[in-house]
């Protein structure tokens, strides 16, 4: 489940705790923060150390995925697996969780506030298209103040429409 802070993932668990109130075990790994500043957690829950989280958490850096928390509810059936069978378990748990996962790509972005003339709007909103650039937020008065989130690999292409098609009257 998707988990963009540490804080985030500990709500979510504790969510699976009420939602899982027999389970005998939640074991669980997350990684979070993208590029900018990784931070990740397990657990074990009570497993022998080494054998829960540590292997869904193996699977979750091999998966390259960021922003995610898996866990792994347990409901104890009078078997008991030994070390490796819970090792295997919990990885092939990990496994079909990221196989089961919708995998959206990050791309970085930078954020501008631009304001504009009526007559341009229509145009930028085909540009834009072209350009992958959103619109976050719109403001119509006396002009269109937009909020716009750029991929930093088009900040050159689209800063110079902007100042073209503007005449160089883009407030950004």
């Amino acid at each position: 489940m998707p988990a963009k802070e540490p804080e985030e993932a500990k709500e979510k668990i504790k969510k699976l705790w009420g939602e899982h109130p027999q389970a005998t075990h939640i074991v669980y790994a997350f990684i979070t923060g993208g590029r900018t500043r990784e931070l990740s957690g397990l657990s074990d829950d009570g497993e022998p150390h080494g054998t829960a989280g540590r292997p869904v958490m193996e699977v979750l850096k091999g998966s390259g995925v960021k922003d995610v928390l898996i866990c792994v509810v347990r409901y104890y059936g009078g078997t008991k697996l030994g070390t490796g069978g819970l090792v295997q378990a919990y990885t092939k748990a990990a496994q079909l969780a990221i196989e089961a996962l919708p995998i959206k790509k990050l791309i970085p972005r930078k954020e501008f506030d631009i304001k504009i003339d009526y007559s341009l709007y229509e145009p930028l909103k085909i540009y834009f298209e072209k350009y992958k650039v959103e619109i976050l937020n719109e403001v119509f008065s006396s002009e269109v103040a937009l909020r716009i989130s750029v991929p930093k690999q088009y900040l050159k292409e689209v800063g110079e429409y902007l100042k073209n098609i503007t005449r160089g009257n883009s407030l950004i």
